[in-house]
């Protein structure tokens, strides 16, 4: 089966990275001072809401991995990984099934992307 890419979201997706990233290319100066205040602007005004969602995905995401279903699988085992960590960590499953289950995997990548 063929995959179809959308045209209209690929090239809209090029055009918020290149939107993005030439600035900081262009000018890094510059960019890091506008980054830097919009940090600040963002950690003053909304510190509490996103120390909020970060806490809040956290605890989603350990409550996934260890339901009463946290065995349960999410995909076949013969799918392709997306990523190369869950690429090692679909080898690592083959071997021990219980340790590393397709909802513990997704939690192990996303505390990976977190830290």
């Amino acid at each position: 089966m063929k995959q179809r890419i959308d045209k209209t979201w690929f090239i809209a997706t090029i055009a918020v990275i290149l939107l993005m990233t030439v600035p900081l290319v262009i000018a890094p100066k510059f960019s890091a001072d506008v980054m830097q205040q919009v940090y600040e602007y963002v950690t003053n005004n909304f510190g509490f809401l996103y120390t909020f969602l970060a806490s809040a995905i956290l605890i989603l995401l350990m409550w996934i991995a260890f339901d009463k279903y946290g065995a349960a699988k999410l995909v076949d085992i013969d799918d392709e990984p997306i990523l190369a960590s869950a690429a090692i960590m679909h080898e690592r499953n083959k071997c021990s099934d219980e340790l590393y289950t397709p909802k513990r995997m997704l939690l192990i990548i996303c505390l990976m992307e977190l830290v």
